[in-house]
């Protein structure tokens, strides 16, 4: 796993040269009839250890030099591993959303809620989060000083609840923002890979849930009765 950099004068180079973060291989690679230059780092194997050191020296040589990244091998690793989770979450999404849609028979979600895989993560989030009857044709000191005093009416709450799946409803942006850094191969550094991995974990655990309350397995209908026959209190 390796990171490069391009640098375009020499102002740097001693410098740059002196720095050998531990665990790391680093070269200078020098571009002929050129002032560009190219500074490599490098670690063994292409797992979590290995990419949160490379993070580690991607920040500091960041905020020291800010080089041109040509290849950022880290980031790489945290967009893959992150990716199942994002895919998982979206069809669940969709999931949950057709179902409560269907049971609650509500003409507004009926409308609203249809054809979701045609749509991005962004609108669909649009759709559910913001209040359409809102109008925010205010100047900014209107907003602040009103913000406080305002109630909202959003599609999610009707149809799922404000506190279902809590996590999602009050960091949605987050997030959407997470999501757009896996899909679109964003650089992520260590802390928004960690951070990204736990919020996402957290709100498949709480479709998972929500989910499994509107849909019963069989396997799980013929266990209750089975319980139930064998005279077990079940809560």
């Amino acid at each position: 796993m390796k990171q490069e950099y391009l640098f375009v004068e020499d102002t740097h180079k001693a410098e740059v040269e002196s720095y050998t973060p531990e665990n790391v291989r680093c070269s200078i690679q020098n571009i002929e009839d050129s002032s560009c230059w190219i500074a490599v780092y490098e670690a063994s194997g292409e797992n979590l250890p290995s990419a949160k050191i490379l993070s580690k020296t991607n920040d500091y040589i960041m905020s020291k030099f800010n080089p041109t990244i040509l290849t950022n091998e880290s980031a790489a690793y945290f967009n893959k591993s992150l990716y199942p989770y994002f895919n998982e979450f979206e069809r669940k999404l969709r999931k949950l959303l057709y179902l409560k849609s269907a049971l609650q028979h509500d003409a507004t979600a009926s409308q609203n809620i249809k054809e979701l895989e045609s749509k991005d993560l962004g609108t669909i989030f649009e759709l559910l989060f913001t209040d359409t009857e809102k109008s925010w044709q205010f100047t900014r000191d209107e907003i602040i000083n009103t913000i406080n005093q305002l109630s909202e009416s959003t599609l999610w709450d009707s149809l799922i609840g404000h506190e279902t799946i809590s996590i999602l409803r009050s960091d949605f942006i987050r997030v959407k923002n997470y999501r757009n850094d896996v899909m679109h191969a964003h650089n992520m550094d260590a802390a928004s890979y960690t951070s990204a991995l736990g919020i996402i974990k957290k709100i498949n655990d709480q479709l998972d849930d929500e989910l499994n309350k509107l849909v019963k397995s069989p396997e799980k209908e013929e266990a209750l009765a089975k319980l139930l026959t064998a005279g077990v209190e079940v809560l």
